[in-house]
């Protein structure tokens, strides 16, 4: 695609970049999307992210299930087989019975108890004797297949590689300036591009207030089968998922004491604390997981006030021409998310409410 009379200009190919230029695409809107690392090489990076419906706002309940027909909406339009599976997620405690299943029902999402026993059986990797407690069951829940969706979404929409310094509503056009010194215009400007997002609004004159800290998710070869056939899980700080077909299970916990801001200097020791953690956590609470890891995923956390207490959430953003998009957990809302950021650049002059 020629890189002139663009009508929108993507920054970051993540599941929130790439799902805005495909929804973008299906208007025939001419999109080029920019992209400094790679697709999926930071936030959006990994094998699988949890979909659920399971939330305490009733609001993400409803939305979530939006996004759940979305996913598969993309599943027969883009040819690439299962996207998000139908593992269903078992969410553990007294808060995940009370306040998430009556969201729940609110958003009328279907859900139905489950008792500790239950879920032992449901996650075979999980302690029999588990000290989490009875819960609920989310059947809508599953393992989404993040690579294969990146990389789906990835063949319909222009790529350039190149690092973006700026952004900024010139009035007639917005402009995108880049490392190497060129500049791109475009009718607009869509920023989803992680923790570079804050910076590139406020240069635009967008506030987001967020904080990244760091965060890190270790995988496990399971014994038997205790993978594959495994449900989702919740519970305790902790949450877990299959990884496919691999035969693996991803697990990410509450981090170790105080969050730790964002810096690649830190990032070695923490991954250490969280080894450490794990080492002791996994052995007591998965004995059906090999305690040893496989695999690490390096990410972020978000802390931000538009999100709730599990952290789950988004906001968007606008200055003019440029759109600013930034949130947490949003793997699970791909499919929606770029529904409305495309309607937000083509069919309104402020944000769609759903993103406010």
């Amino acid at each position: 695609m020629s890189e002139r009379n663009l009508d929108v200009l993507v920054v970051g190919a993540g599941i929130c970049g790439l799902a805005a230029a495909y929804a973008l695409t299906l208007r025939g809107a001419r999109v080029l999307v920019v992209e400094r690392a790679g697709v999926g090489a930071e936030q959006s990076a990994g094998l699988a992210r949890i979909f659920r419906v399971a939330h305490v706002d009733a609001r993400l309940c409803a939305l979530a299930l939006e996004a759940r027909d979305g996913w598969r909406r993309w599943e027969r339009e883009l040819g690439a087989g299962r996207l998000l599976g139908d593992e269903g997620l078992v969410a553990l405690g007294g808060e995940a019975r009370e306040r998430q299943g009556a969201a729940m029902s609110a958003a009328a999402a279907p859900w139905e108890p489950v008792s500790a026993a239950e879920a032992a059986a449901r996650v075979p990797a999980l302690a029999a004797d588990h000290p989490f407690g009875d819960g609920l069951w989310d059947p809508l829940a599953g393992s989404i297949r993040v690579r294969r969706t990146l990389a789906a979404l990835a063949a319909r929409a222009p790529l350039r590689a190149a690092e973006v310094r700026e952004v900024r509503d010139d009035g007639d056009v917005a402009r995108v300036e880049l490392a190497d010194g060129s500049a791109l215009t475009a009718g607009h400007v869509v920023v989803c591009a992680g923790t570079e997002t804050v910076g590139l609004a406020a240069g635009a004159g967008i506030e987001l207030p967020m904080r990244f800290v760091h965060h890190v998710r270790l995988s496990y070869g399971a014994r038997g089968e205790a993978a594959e056939r495994s449900a989702c899980l919740i519970a305790g700080g902790a949450y877990g998922l299959p990884l496919g077909s691999t035969g693996r299970f991803g697990l990410g916990l509450a981090d170790p004491g105080d969050p730790v801001p964002y810096e690649a200097a830190t990032a070695d020791a923490f991954a250490a604390a969280v080894r450490a953690q794990h080492a002791t956590w996994v052995p007591e609470h998965l004995p059906g997981l090999d305690p040893r890891p496989v695999d690490e995923v390096r990410c972020v956390g978000v802390q931000a006030p538009f999100l709730d207490e599990r952290e789950d959430g988004f906001q968007c953003r606008r200055a003019g021409r440029v759109i600013a998009f930034a949130g947490s957990n949003l793997m699970k809302f791909g499919p929606l998310v770029g529904d409305r950021l495309a309607q937000t650049v083509l069919d309104r002059d402020d944000v769609h409410p759903d993103l406010a």
